[in-house]
């Protein structure tokens, strides 16, 4: 029993002594050939046109990835938008732009590095790599696989070194202008547009603190700036027949998504009623609109099943910009009234 404690022990041993990577905030780490690398000195740049680029040294060898632009995604370095060097212990050169020697190597170097955020107000960029580049040569390749590098400091200098300089004009400027990019793009009724204008706000008062404003025009770019989200427009109505009156509520509609339920609510112009209900985002079919209720006068009525029938209803159309439906029958309030509804439709853009 002693030495198969033992056995087990060593293997527990063994097992947790691999080469794993091993996520730390901040860090730079992949396989070399399937050895760790490991940096222990990072920094990442914003260059003024616009270039990013990711530095990490284990201070033997150096692995430096670079994209043209700084927003999210995949940059392949078979492409002019990316590219990544390791300089090894010897002083070698190894470049995704080198061409390898075709007696020696069929295909050409390759990779991807995936930015997954650029965060330039806390100053700091992440993502993954992968790629193997050859020497000068193109005789002989090395790989790097699974590389990672998560919140290296978006800064001029190097994490650990005393002396490292405050944000430079230079940098400032770049990453500026990557949130204006990004700004640009965006859709001012979207949900993270608020953000995202704070964030080109924040990255505008840097660069006035780094590069000075005598003439006035960064502070009149931050005073433009309305962060404001614009609210999605709404369009259409509802209509049904009450009893025998005809209404319709076209007025103060709203679309409020809160997770995957869409509620919907409308307002009869000519007097205080009003509808509302609520369905699934992206559903259609029968009877699946929940929480249906119409206000009438003073009081609200809900969907019945009573003598006068079944209430019904019907979704057609449920996307991200229209809710089409149709729905009908009774309705009873609280206090015991009823009413009769008829050729209930739904016709909402957003």
């Amino acid at each position: 029993m002693k030495k198969l404690v033992v056995l087990v022990l060593s293997m527990v041993t063994l097992l947790s002594c691999g080469d794993d990577l091993e996520f730390k905030t901040p860090s730079f780490e992949a396989k070399k050939d399937g050895n760790l690398f490991e940096a222990v000195t990072y920094k990442a740049n914003i260059v003024e046109n616009g270039q990013l680029t990711i530095t990490g040294s284990d201070n033997y060898e150096t692995v430096t990835l670079a994209v043209n632009g700084a927003l999210p995604g995949d940059y392949d370095v078979q492409t002019s938008s990316a590219s990544a060097t390791l300089l090894d212990i010897n002083g070698m050169l190894w470049s995704t732009e080198n061409t390898p020697d075709p007696d020696v190597h069929v295909y050409p170097a390759s990779g991807i590095i995936t930015i997954k955020e650029v965060n330039v107000v806390e100053g700091y960029v992440s993502g993954a790599f992968y790629f193997n580049a050859y020497n000068s040569s193109g005789m002989t390749s090395v790989t790097m696989n699974e590389g990672f590098f998560h919140k290296v400091p978006l800064v001029g200098g190097v994490v650990g070194d005393p002396d490292m300089p405050a944000i430079t004009c230079q940098t400032a400027t770049a990453a500026a202008q990557v949130t204006a990019q990004n700004l640009a793009v965006s859709d001012p009724a979207a949900d993270g547009y608020t953000a995202l204008c704070n964030n080109h706000k924040l990255a505008l008062i840097t660069k006035q603190n780094a590069c000075g404003d005598l003439s006035g025009g960064i502070q009149a770019e931050i005073d433009a700036l309305d962060c404001t989200a614009v609210a999605t427009p709404v369009s259409g109505a509802i209509t049904v027949t009450v009893g025998t009156l005809p209404k319709t509520f076209d007025e103060n509609i709203t679309v409020d998504v809160n997770g995957n339920t869409v509620s919907v609510s409308a307002e009869d112009a000519g007097s205080s009623d009003w509808i509302s209900f609520d369905v699934e985002q992206g559903q259609t079919g029968a009877n699946i609109i929940s929480n249906f209720t119409i206000h009438l006068i003073s009081s609200d009525y809900y969907p019945a099943n009573n003598a006068a029938g079944i209430f019904t209803s019907e979704i057609t159309a449920n996307s991200t910009t229209d809710i089409n439906g149709t729905f009908s029958g009774p309705v009873e309030s609280d206090a015991g009234g009823d009413v009769s509804l008829t050729s209930g439709v739904i016709d909402i853009a957003f």
